[in-house]
C-alpha cells in the first residue's frame, strides 16, 4: 500500500510558522485536551446511537420522521467511528499514522465529507417536512418521498467524487494536512476546481439556510393559536423534541457554515495572499477546521443521543424493559401499541 505525502500545503513558511508551533508546549496541551473531548464523545456518543438505533429499529409502525432519526442514527455512529484517526493522532504529536497510506486517505475523505453532508441533509428534510405538515394538517409525507430524497443526493455525492477520483491525476490531491489534522482534498486542474467548489458550497451551505427558514417557520406555526393542540400533550412534546434536536444540530453545525463562508470569501477575493486575511492566526490556522468539522460534527452526534433519552419516555422505558428483562408490560413492548401510540410518546411524528 503507498504511503500518502503527508504535508501542510496550508501552512506557509512565515508566521504562523508550523515547526514552531508543533514544538509549542501550549499547542500540545490543546491537542491532548481536544482529543480528550473527542475520547469522551466517542464513550458516550458510539453505544448511545447504537441503543437509539435499535430502539428506533424496533418500532415497527414508523413514519417519515420516524426513519429519518432511524438514518440519522446511523450517520451517528459512523461519525462516532471516523473521527478515531483524528483523535489518534491528536494525541500522537498531529503524526499521520493510518492516515499515511493513500487509500485509506482517500476513503477516510469521501467518507467524512458525505456523513457531513448528509447529517445537514436529513435535519433539512426533517424540518421542512415538518413544516409542511404544520401548515397541511393532513398531509402525510410518504416514506418513498424520503427514500428517493436519500438516493438523489447520495448519488449527486458520489457522482462528484467520482469525477474527483478519476479526472483529477494529482498525487497530493488527497493528502494529510497537520493544519487539519486529518485527510481531505485539494483540487487544483479547472474546471473542476470550480466545479468541485461549487458542489462543495451548495451541499454545506444550503442545507443549514433552507433549515433556518423552515424551523422559523415551524416554531411560528407550533405556537401560533394553538397549531399544535396543548391538550394533545404527546404530540406537543414530539414536535418540542424535533425543535430541540434542529436548535441543537444548527447549533453545533454553525461553526462549520461560517468558516466555510470565510473559505470561500477566501477562495474568491485572497486566494493570492493565503493565509490572510482570516486565517493569518494559529487558532484559525490550526484549529478552525478541526473544530468546525470534526468536534462540531461529533459532538452533535454525541447530543443526539442524550436528547432522546431526556425526551422520549417511550425510549427510555424501552432501555429499562431490556435491562429487567421484562418485553411483555403494555407500557414497554412496542408491538402491543396502537401506531398513534408509538408515534407520539416516541416523538417521530
Amino acid at each position: 500500500m503507498n504511503n500518502i505525502t503527508t504535508v501542510a500545503p496550508d501552512a506557509p513558511a512565515t508566521s504562523p510558522d508550523l515547526k514552531e508551533f508543533l514544538s509549542s508546549q501550549l499547542s500540545n496541551i490543546c491537542d491532548t485536551f481536544i482529543a480528550l473531548i473527542l475520547t469522551l464523545c466517542t464513550l458516550v456518543g458510539l453505544p448511545g446511537n447504537i441503543v437509539s438505533l435499535l430502539y428506533f429499529n424496533s418500532v415497527k409502525h414508523k413514519n417519515f420522521s420516524n426513519l429519518i432519526y432511524t438514518i440519522v442514527c446511523n450517520i451517528d455512529v459512523c461519525t462516532c467511528v471516523v473521527q478515531i484517526p483524528v483523535m489518534i493522532a491528536l494525541f500522537n504529536a498531529r503524526r499521520p499514522g493510518v492516515f499515511g497510506e493513500t487509500i485509506f486517505c482517500k476513503g477516510w475523505s469521501v467518507a467524512f465529507y458525505y456523513l457531513q453532508q448528509m447529517s445537514m441533509f436529513l435535519v433539512m428534510l426533517l424540518s421542512v417536512s415538518r413544516s409542511i405538515k404544520l401548515i397541511f394538517l393532513q398531509h402525510k409525507i410518504k416514506r418513498k418521498y424520503l427514500i428517493f430524497s436519500f438516493l438523489l443526493y447520495s448519488g449527486l455525492f458520489a457522482i462528484r467524487f467520482i469525477i474527483v477520483l478519476i479526472f483529477e491525476k494529482d498525487d497530493n490531491t488527497f493528502m494529510y494536512r497537520f493544519t487539519d489534522i486529518y485527510c481531505l482534498y485539494d483540487v487544483e486542474a479547472e474546471p473542476l476546481s470550480y466545479i468541485d467548489q461549487l458542489i462543495h458550497s451548495i451541499g454545506v451551505g444550503c442545507p443549514p439556510i433552507i433549515t433556518t427558514i423552515s424551523f422559523t417557520a415551524f416554531l411560528f406555526l407550533l405556537f401560533r393559536n394553538g397549531q399544535i393542540s396543548k391538550t394533545n400533550k404527546k404530540k406537543h412534546q414530539a414536535a418540542v423534541t424535533m425543535g430541540i434536536f434542529t436548535i441543537l444540530h444548527l447549533a453545533c453545525n454553525l461553526p462549520c457554515f461560517l468558516n466555510n463562508i470565510l473559505w470561500f470569501i477566501t477562495e474568491l477575493e485572497y486566494s493570492d495572499d493565503w493565509p490572510e486575511p482570516f486565517y493569518g492566526s494559529k487558532f484559525m490556522l490550526y484549529y478552525s477546521w478541526l473544530i468546525s468539522d470534526v468536534v462540531s460534527m461529533v459532538l452533535n452526534a454525541t447530543l443526539n443521543p442524550v436528547l432522546y433519552f431526556y425526551r422520549m419516555k417511550s425510549l427510555r422505558d424501552w432501555v429499562n424493559a431490556i435491562i429487567h428483562g421484562n418485553r411483555a408490560t403494555e407500557s414497554t413492548d412496542l408491538s402491543l401499541r396502537t401506531p398513534q401510540d408509538v408515534i407520539a410518546n416516541s416523538a417521530a411524528s
